[in-house]
Protein backbone atom coordinates (compact mmCIF):
# COMPACT_ATOMS: atom_id res chain seq x y z
CA UNK A 1 0.00 0.00 0.00
CA UNK A 2 2.91 2.16 0.74
CA UNK A 3 3.86 2.93 -2.87
CA UNK A 4 0.24 3.99 -3.55
CA UNK A 5 -1.21 5.62 -0.94
CA UNK A 6 0.31 8.06 2.02
CA UNK A 7 -1.25 8.62 5.08
CA UNK A 8 -2.47 12.25 6.29
CA UNK A 9 -3.59 11.34 9.66
CA UNK A 10 -7.18 11.15 11.08
CA UNK A 11 -7.49 7.97 8.84
CA UNK A 12 -7.28 10.08 5.49
CA UNK A 13 -4.85 8.79 2.83
CA UNK A 14 -4.19 10.23 -0.72
CA UNK A 15 -3.89 8.30 -3.84
CA UNK A 16 -0.94 8.98 -5.46
CA UNK A 17 -0.76 9.78 -8.83
CA UNK A 18 -4.16 11.11 -9.07
CA UNK A 19 -4.16 13.20 -5.59
CA UNK A 20 -7.41 11.86 -4.64
CA UNK A 21 -8.18 11.62 -1.11
CA UNK A 22 -9.46 9.06 1.09
CA UNK A 23 -10.83 7.56 4.24
CA UNK A 24 -10.36 4.45 5.73
CA UNK A 25 -13.50 3.22 7.31
CA UNK A 26 -14.34 -0.15 9.16
CA UNK A 27 -17.81 -1.09 7.33
CA UNK A 28 -19.67 -4.54 8.16
CA UNK A 29 -16.45 -5.59 10.36
CA UNK A 30 -14.20 -5.20 6.99
CA UNK A 31 -11.58 -2.11 6.84
CA UNK A 32 -12.50 -0.09 3.74
CA UNK A 33 -11.82 3.10 1.84
CA UNK A 34 -14.48 5.74 0.85
CA UNK A 35 -13.81 8.54 -1.11
CA UNK A 36 -13.93 12.43 0.38
CA UNK A 37 -15.46 14.65 -2.42
CA UNK A 38 -12.78 17.86 -1.40
CA UNK A 39 -9.89 18.96 -2.81
CA UNK A 40 -7.39 19.45 -0.18
CA UNK A 41 -5.81 17.62 2.94
CA UNK A 42 -7.41 20.22 5.63
CA UNK A 43 -11.30 19.65 3.88
CA UNK A 44 -10.56 15.86 4.00
CA UNK A 45 -9.44 15.67 7.60
CA UNK A 46 -12.03 17.85 8.75
CA UNK A 47 -14.82 15.68 6.60
CA UNK A 48 -13.12 12.72 8.02
CA UNK A 49 -13.74 13.33 11.56
CA UNK A 50 -16.88 14.65 11.04
CA UNK A 51 -18.11 11.27 9.59
CA UNK A 52 -16.36 9.62 12.26
CA UNK A 53 -18.29 11.83 15.14
CA UNK A 54 -21.62 11.09 13.06
CA UNK A 55 -20.85 7.38 12.87
CA UNK A 56 -20.41 7.33 16.81
CA UNK A 57 -23.21 9.18 17.86
CA UNK A 58 -25.56 7.19 15.41
CA UNK A 59 -24.34 3.50 16.80
CA UNK A 60 -25.34 5.54 20.43
CA UNK A 61 -28.57 6.45 19.27
CA UNK A 62 -28.63 10.12 19.12
CA UNK A 63 -31.95 11.09 17.11
CA UNK A 64 -31.85 12.55 13.71
CA UNK A 65 -27.64 11.39 13.52
CA UNK A 66 -27.43 9.21 10.63
CA UNK A 67 -24.70 7.15 9.78
CA UNK A 68 -22.42 8.40 7.21
CA UNK A 69 -21.02 4.22 6.77
CA UNK A 70 -24.75 2.59 7.41
CA UNK A 71 -24.74 -0.40 4.57
CA UNK A 72 -28.05 0.82 3.08
CA UNK A 73 -26.33 4.39 2.16
CA UNK A 74 -25.36 2.76 -1.49
CA UNK A 75 -28.92 2.97 -2.58
CA UNK A 76 -28.23 6.65 -1.95
CA UNK A 77 -26.74 8.90 -5.11
CA UNK A 78 -24.09 10.54 -3.07
CA UNK A 79 -22.80 7.27 -2.09
CA UNK A 80 -22.96 5.96 -6.02
CA UNK A 81 -21.38 8.87 -7.05
CA UNK A 82 -18.38 8.38 -4.48
CA UNK A 83 -18.02 4.17 -5.52
CA UNK A 84 -18.16 5.25 -9.31
CA UNK A 85 -15.39 8.47 -8.86
CA UNK A 86 -12.84 5.57 -6.76
CA UNK A 87 -13.74 3.34 -9.80
CA UNK A 88 -12.57 6.39 -12.27
CA UNK A 89 -16.12 6.60 -13.57
CA UNK A 90 -16.41 3.53 -15.63
CA UNK A 91 -18.90 3.75 -19.10
CA UNK A 92 -20.19 1.46 -21.79
CA UNK A 93 -18.67 -1.74 -20.99
CA UNK A 94 -16.89 -0.64 -17.63
CA UNK A 95 -14.21 1.51 -19.56
CA UNK A 96 -12.70 3.16 -16.78
CA UNK A 97 -11.81 7.39 -17.65
CA UNK A 98 -8.80 9.12 -17.72
CA UNK A 99 -7.37 12.33 -18.35
CA UNK A 100 -9.45 15.00 -19.64
CA UNK A 101 -12.50 12.28 -20.47
CA UNK A 102 -11.86 11.90 -16.20
CA UNK A 103 -12.18 15.67 -15.68
CA UNK A 104 -14.77 16.45 -17.43
CA UNK A 105 -17.36 13.61 -15.61
CA UNK A 106 -15.80 14.99 -12.34
CA UNK A 107 -16.72 18.76 -13.52
CA UNK A 108 -20.27 17.23 -14.46
CA UNK A 109 -20.86 15.54 -10.93
CA UNK A 110 -20.16 19.02 -9.34
CA UNK A 111 -23.53 20.44 -11.12
CA UNK A 112 -25.52 16.99 -10.66
CA UNK A 113 -24.96 16.81 -6.46
CA UNK A 114 -26.53 19.88 -5.26
CA UNK A 115 -29.83 18.38 -6.88
CA UNK A 116 -29.38 14.58 -6.84
CA UNK A 117 -26.74 13.73 -3.93
CA UNK A 118 -29.91 13.13 -0.91
CA UNK A 119 -31.69 11.34 -3.34
CA UNK A 120 -32.80 7.34 -2.90
CA UNK A 121 -32.00 5.28 -6.32
CA UNK A 122 -35.82 4.03 -5.40
CA UNK A 123 -37.28 7.60 -5.73
CA UNK A 124 -35.91 8.82 -9.02
CA UNK A 125 -38.22 9.25 -11.68
CA UNK A 126 -37.94 10.08 -15.10
CA UNK A 127 -39.57 13.63 -14.38
CA UNK A 128 -37.21 14.63 -12.27
CA UNK A 129 -34.92 15.15 -14.79
CA UNK A 130 -37.11 17.86 -15.94
CA UNK A 131 -37.02 19.88 -12.68
CA UNK A 132 -33.25 19.12 -12.95
CA UNK A 133 -33.61 20.74 -16.19
CA UNK A 134 -35.38 24.03 -14.55
CA UNK A 135 -33.75 24.23 -11.47
CA UNK A 136 -30.24 24.76 -14.04
CA UNK A 137 -31.79 27.50 -15.94
CA UNK A 138 -30.71 30.19 -13.21
CA UNK A 139 -26.82 28.97 -13.16
CA UNK A 140 -26.38 28.61 -17.30
CA UNK A 141 -24.64 31.60 -18.91
CA UNK A 142 -27.55 34.48 -20.12
CA UNK A 143 -28.21 34.03 -23.95
CA UNK A 144 -27.41 30.14 -23.05
CA UNK A 145 -30.41 27.23 -23.70
CA UNK A 146 -28.33 25.42 -21.69
CA UNK A 147 -29.93 21.77 -22.49
CA UNK A 148 -26.38 20.14 -24.54
CA UNK A 149 -24.48 20.79 -21.06
CA UNK A 150 -27.55 19.64 -19.08
CA UNK A 151 -28.40 16.30 -21.49
CA UNK A 152 -23.96 15.41 -20.59
CA UNK A 153 -24.96 15.97 -17.12
CA UNK A 154 -27.96 13.71 -17.16
CA UNK A 155 -25.72 11.04 -19.12
CA UNK A 156 -22.80 11.08 -16.40
CA UNK A 157 -25.70 10.69 -14.12
CA UNK A 158 -26.98 7.41 -15.85
CA UNK A 159 -23.73 6.29 -16.62
CA UNK A 160 -23.42 5.93 -12.88
CA UNK A 161 -26.30 4.17 -12.61
CA UNK A 162 -25.12 1.46 -15.27
CA UNK A 163 -22.11 1.10 -13.30
CA UNK A 164 -23.83 1.00 -9.87
CA UNK A 165 -26.28 -1.49 -11.88
CA UNK A 166 -23.42 -3.80 -13.07
CA UNK A 167 -21.78 -3.87 -9.81
CA UNK A 168 -25.04 -5.29 -8.41
CA UNK A 169 -25.06 -1.79 -5.64
CA UNK A 170 -29.03 -1.15 -7.16
CA UNK A 171 -31.63 -3.50 -8.36
CA UNK A 172 -33.02 -1.28 -11.20
CA UNK A 173 -32.14 1.79 -13.29
CA UNK A 174 -34.54 4.41 -13.08
CA UNK A 175 -33.68 6.46 -15.76
CA UNK A 176 -33.52 4.27 -19.18
CA UNK A 177 -35.96 6.66 -20.64
CA UNK A 178 -35.07 9.69 -19.78
CA UNK A 179 -36.04 13.37 -21.80
CA UNK A 180 -33.29 14.93 -23.99
CA UNK A 181 -33.30 18.75 -23.92
CA UNK A 182 -30.35 19.41 -26.44
CA UNK A 183 -30.98 22.50 -28.42
CA UNK A 184 -34.32 24.63 -29.41
CA UNK A 185 -35.60 22.02 -31.23
CA UNK A 186 -38.71 19.40 -30.36
CA UNK A 187 -37.08 17.81 -26.68
CA UNK A 188 -36.07 21.34 -25.36
CA UNK A 189 -39.85 22.72 -26.27
CA UNK A 190 -41.32 19.96 -24.60
CA UNK A 191 -40.16 21.45 -20.77
CA UNK A 192 -41.66 24.36 -21.29
CA UNK A 193 -45.12 23.25 -23.60
CA UNK A 194 -47.59 23.18 -21.31
CA UNK A 195 -47.03 27.18 -21.26
CA UNK A 196 -46.59 28.20 -25.05
CA UNK A 197 -50.04 26.04 -26.52
CA UNK A 198 -53.55 27.78 -26.91
CA UNK A 199 -55.42 28.54 -23.42
CA UNK A 200 -58.52 27.34 -25.17
CA UNK A 201 -60.49 26.08 -28.33
CA UNK A 202 -61.65 29.43 -29.10
CA UNK A 203 -57.48 30.61 -29.04
CA UNK A 204 -56.77 27.43 -31.45
CA UNK A 205 -59.26 28.47 -34.20
CA UNK A 206 -58.28 32.17 -34.22
CA UNK A 207 -54.40 31.12 -34.85
CA UNK A 208 -55.99 29.48 -37.39
CA UNK A 209 -57.84 32.40 -39.08
CA UNK A 210 -54.63 34.15 -39.04
CA UNK A 211 -52.91 31.28 -41.60
CA UNK A 212 -56.41 30.81 -43.54
CA UNK A 213 -56.28 34.64 -43.77
CA UNK A 214 -53.66 34.30 -46.28
CA UNK A 215 -53.69 31.95 -49.54
CA UNK A 216 -50.04 31.28 -48.96
CA UNK A 217 -50.13 30.14 -45.18
CA UNK A 218 -53.51 28.23 -45.45
CA UNK A 219 -51.76 24.63 -45.30
CA UNK A 220 -50.20 26.09 -41.25
CA UNK A 221 -53.44 25.92 -40.64
CA UNK A 222 -54.68 22.66 -41.62
CA UNK A 223 -51.39 21.43 -40.12
CA UNK A 224 -52.24 23.88 -36.90
CA UNK A 225 -55.88 22.25 -36.29
CA UNK A 226 -54.69 18.52 -37.08
CA UNK A 227 -51.45 18.69 -34.46
CA UNK A 228 -53.98 19.67 -31.38
CA UNK A 229 -56.63 17.04 -32.96
CA UNK A 230 -54.32 14.06 -33.18
CA UNK A 231 -51.48 15.25 -30.15
CA UNK A 232 -49.04 14.39 -33.37
CA UNK A 233 -45.76 15.50 -33.86
CA UNK A 234 -44.92 18.11 -36.39
CA UNK A 235 -42.75 14.44 -38.08
CA UNK A 236 -45.74 12.65 -38.16
CA UNK A 237 -48.12 15.10 -39.18
CA UNK A 238 -45.75 15.75 -42.59
CA UNK A 239 -45.94 11.89 -43.85
CA UNK A 240 -49.41 11.69 -44.02
CA UNK A 241 -50.65 11.43 -47.46
CA UNK A 242 -54.41 10.87 -49.01
CA UNK A 243 -53.11 8.00 -51.10
CA UNK A 244 -51.71 5.92 -48.29
CA UNK A 245 -52.32 2.14 -48.58
CA UNK A 246 -52.86 -0.52 -45.30
CA UNK A 247 -51.05 -0.08 -42.56
CA UNK A 248 -49.39 3.41 -44.00
CA UNK A 249 -49.51 7.14 -42.42
CA UNK A 250 -53.09 8.42 -43.57
CA UNK A 251 -54.19 5.45 -44.38
CA UNK A 252 -57.97 5.24 -42.74
CA UNK A 253 -59.77 1.95 -42.06
CA UNK A 254 -62.34 2.10 -39.56
CA UNK A 255 -62.56 5.20 -37.02
CA UNK A 256 -58.34 4.81 -37.19
CA UNK A 257 -56.37 6.58 -39.28
CA UNK A 258 -52.75 5.35 -39.47
CA UNK A 259 -49.38 6.67 -39.11
CA UNK A 260 -45.77 6.58 -38.64
CA UNK A 261 -44.46 7.50 -35.34
CA UNK A 262 -41.25 9.26 -34.80
CA UNK A 263 -38.25 8.69 -31.75
CA UNK A 264 -39.47 4.92 -31.83
CA UNK A 265 -42.85 5.96 -30.62
CA UNK A 266 -46.06 3.39 -30.15
CA UNK A 267 -49.57 2.73 -31.35
CA UNK A 268 -49.09 3.88 -35.04
CA UNK A 269 -52.72 5.12 -34.68
CA UNK A 270 -55.13 7.62 -33.90
CA UNK A 271 -58.74 7.30 -33.13
CA UNK A 272 -61.08 9.70 -35.37
CA UNK A 273 -63.01 11.53 -32.83
CA UNK A 274 -66.06 13.24 -33.89
CA UNK A 275 -63.94 16.64 -33.74
CA UNK A 276 -61.17 15.02 -36.03
CA UNK A 277 -63.72 13.79 -38.65
CA UNK A 278 -65.05 17.39 -39.19
CA UNK A 279 -61.35 18.58 -39.45
CA UNK A 280 -60.69 15.53 -42.02
CA UNK A 281 -63.88 16.04 -44.26
CA UNK A 282 -63.24 20.16 -44.17
CA UNK A 283 -59.28 19.16 -45.11
CA UNK A 284 -60.59 17.44 -48.43
CA UNK A 285 -63.24 19.83 -49.55
CA UNK A 286 -60.27 23.04 -49.41
CA UNK A 287 -58.43 20.44 -51.41
CA UNK A 288 -61.57 20.48 -53.81
CA UNK A 289 -61.72 24.05 -53.36
CA UNK A 290 -58.26 25.02 -54.12
CA UNK A 291 -57.37 22.07 -56.79
CA UNK A 292 -54.54 20.61 -55.58
CA UNK A 293 -53.73 17.00 -56.17
CA UNK A 294 -50.67 16.24 -54.48
CA UNK A 295 -51.08 13.27 -52.00
CA UNK A 296 -49.87 14.77 -49.20
CA UNK A 297 -52.00 15.85 -46.26
CA UNK A 298 -49.77 19.11 -45.99
CA UNK A 299 -48.35 19.82 -49.72
CA UNK A 300 -45.05 22.54 -49.84
CA UNK A 301 -45.30 25.21 -52.82
CA UNK A 302 -44.19 22.81 -54.74
CA UNK A 303 -47.14 20.41 -54.15
CA UNK A 304 -44.48 17.25 -54.98
CA UNK A 305 -43.47 17.20 -50.92
CA UNK A 306 -45.04 17.75 -47.55
CA UNK A 307 -44.66 21.50 -46.50
CA UNK A 308 -41.16 22.26 -44.24
CA UNK A 309 -40.47 20.62 -41.06
CA UNK A 310 -39.90 24.53 -39.52
CA UNK A 311 -42.51 25.84 -41.06
CA UNK A 312 -45.60 26.28 -38.77
CA UNK A 313 -43.21 26.78 -35.98
CA UNK A 314 -41.43 30.21 -37.50
CA UNK A 315 -45.25 30.94 -38.89
CA UNK A 316 -46.64 30.78 -35.15
CA UNK A 317 -43.33 32.69 -33.73
CA UNK A 318 -44.65 35.42 -35.73
CA UNK A 319 -48.19 34.98 -35.62
CA UNK A 320 -48.80 33.83 -32.02
CA UNK A 321 -48.05 37.23 -29.97
CA UNK A 322 -50.28 40.00 -31.81
CA UNK A 323 -53.15 36.81 -32.17
CA UNK A 324 -53.65 35.44 -28.77
CA UNK A 325 -50.96 37.37 -26.78
CA UNK A 326 -48.64 34.87 -25.73
CA UNK A 327 -46.01 32.59 -27.64
CA UNK A 328 -47.29 29.26 -28.76
CA UNK A 329 -44.70 26.68 -30.34
CA UNK A 330 -45.86 23.52 -32.35
CA UNK A 331 -44.99 21.18 -29.59
CA UNK A 332 -47.37 23.35 -27.47
CA UNK A 333 -50.21 21.96 -29.74
CA UNK A 334 -49.29 18.67 -28.84
CA UNK A 335 -50.02 19.82 -24.92
CA UNK A 336 -53.20 20.77 -26.05
CA UNK A 337 -54.10 17.68 -27.44
CA UNK A 338 -53.00 15.97 -24.30
CA UNK A 339 -54.98 19.07 -21.84
CA UNK A 340 -57.90 18.29 -23.56
CA UNK A 341 -57.98 14.71 -22.51
CA UNK A 342 -56.89 15.03 -19.12
CA UNK A 343 -60.25 17.46 -18.94
CA UNK A 344 -62.49 14.50 -20.08
CA UNK A 345 -60.85 12.54 -17.32
CA UNK A 346 -58.94 10.07 -19.34
CA UNK A 347 -56.34 8.95 -17.18
CA UNK A 348 -52.16 10.21 -18.13
CA UNK A 349 -51.65 5.96 -19.02
CA UNK A 350 -53.73 6.14 -21.88
CA UNK A 351 -53.15 8.97 -22.79
CA UNK A 352 -49.40 8.30 -23.44
CA UNK A 353 -50.79 5.41 -25.49
CA UNK A 354 -52.95 7.45 -27.79
CA UNK A 355 -49.52 9.98 -28.42
CA UNK A 356 -47.32 6.74 -28.74
CA UNK A 357 -45.35 8.13 -26.13
CA UNK A 358 -43.64 4.96 -24.39
CA UNK A 359 -42.39 6.03 -21.31
CA UNK A 360 -45.77 6.07 -19.83
CA UNK A 361 -47.67 8.24 -17.83
CA UNK A 362 -44.96 9.41 -15.75
CA UNK A 363 -43.27 11.18 -18.69
CA UNK A 364 -46.96 13.24 -19.30
CA UNK A 365 -47.13 13.95 -15.49
CA UNK A 366 -43.44 15.66 -16.24
CA UNK A 367 -43.82 17.18 -19.28
CA UNK A 368 -47.58 18.34 -19.06
CA UNK A 369 -47.39 18.78 -15.58
CA UNK A 370 -50.57 18.18 -13.16
CA UNK A 371 -54.29 18.47 -14.48
CA UNK A 372 -55.99 21.35 -12.54
CA UNK A 373 -58.38 20.26 -9.89
CA UNK A 374 -61.13 22.07 -11.09
CA UNK A 375 -61.66 18.98 -13.99
CA UNK A 376 -62.28 16.42 -11.15
CA UNK A 377 -65.44 18.22 -9.62
CA UNK A 378 -66.72 19.32 -12.92
CA UNK A 379 -65.27 22.57 -13.57
CA UNK A 380 -65.36 23.70 -17.60
CA UNK A 381 -63.43 21.20 -19.80
CA UNK A 382 -61.43 22.18 -22.85
CA UNK A 383 -62.58 21.38 -26.38
CA UNK A 384 -61.06 21.05 -29.72
CA UNK A 385 -64.47 22.35 -31.27
CA UNK A 386 -66.07 26.21 -31.67
CA UNK A 387 -69.52 26.87 -32.55
CA UNK A 388 -67.78 28.51 -35.92
CA UNK A 389 -64.55 26.80 -36.29
CA UNK A 390 -61.57 28.97 -38.08
CA UNK A 391 -62.59 26.37 -41.46
CA UNK A 392 -65.66 28.23 -42.17
CA UNK A 393 -63.80 31.54 -43.16
CA UNK A 394 -62.88 29.73 -46.49
CA UNK A 395 -66.66 29.01 -47.21
CA UNK A 396 -65.81 24.94 -48.01
CA UNK A 397 -69.55 24.77 -47.36
CA UNK A 398 -69.95 26.17 -51.24
CA UNK A 399 -67.74 22.63 -51.96
CA UNK A 400 -69.54 20.63 -50.03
Amino acid sequence: MSQHWKSRGDRVYERLGDGKFFEKVKIGGKWTFRLLSVCNVTAARELARKNQSNQSLAQAGVAGVKDPYANNSGAELSSLFNGWIEANCPGKKQRTKSGKQLDQELSRIGFLRSFWDAKRVDQIEEADCVTYWESRQGQIRKGMHGGRAVDMELGTLCSCLGWALHTKRIKRHPLTHRPKFRGTGAAAEIVHCRERMPKSAHELHKLAREFFSRRGSEVLGWQLLFEAFTGCRTSEALRMRWDAEEGQAGYIEGNSLYLERSKKGINPEVEIHPALAQLLEAMKQWRTLRGIDSPWFFPGKDKTSPVKGGSLSKALARVAPDAVGHDVISHGLRAYYVTVRRSQGINDGQIAWEIGDKSGPAIISSTYGDPPPSWKTGGKKLEWMTPDPAWMALALQEVA
